[in-house]
């Protein structure tokens, strides 16, 4: 009789070791899903503060001086910050308002009264 019942226990011990397994991986996540959900994916790079940003754009926008608002010329806005770069030489110029002098504003239309707010703005960055 003690050889019958090792026979059972020996079986109940497999089988509670599988379900153990299987309950183990159920609740871990790695079973029963598909094989995609398992590949984990890099996610996608924040393109609001990426370099390229500025120049993948390419708006041009017709540019009036600030505070006069007399018509300057019609550019996108990398090659107005370098034409600006020429006129204050050795100043930072971009189109980051904070610590900056406005100094140009671009408009998408050439109106004039302006219909509109400015679309951009850039700036000059003076250290004293």
């Amino acid at each position: 009789m003690t050889h019958k019942r090792g026979i059972i226990m020996k079986r109940l011990s497999i089988c509670l070791s599988a379900i153990a397994l299987t309950l183990v991986l159920a609740f871990s996540g790695a079973a029963f899903t598909s094989l995609p959900s398992l590949i984990k994916k890099s996610p996608a790079p924040d393109k609001t503060h990426s370099p390229a940003l500025k120049s993948a754009k390419q708006y041009i926008y017709y540019w009036y001086t600030y505070p006069d608002d007399t018509y300057n010329d019609w550019q996108t806005l990398a090659n107005e910050e370098w034409e600006w770069e020429d006129v204050y030489y050795g100043v930072l110029i971009d189109d980051d308002p904070m610590g900056g002098t406005l100094i140009a504003q671009g408009y998408m239309t050439n109106a004039y009264p302006h219909n509109m707010f400015p679309a951009a703005y850039i700036y000059a960055h003076f250290v004293y």
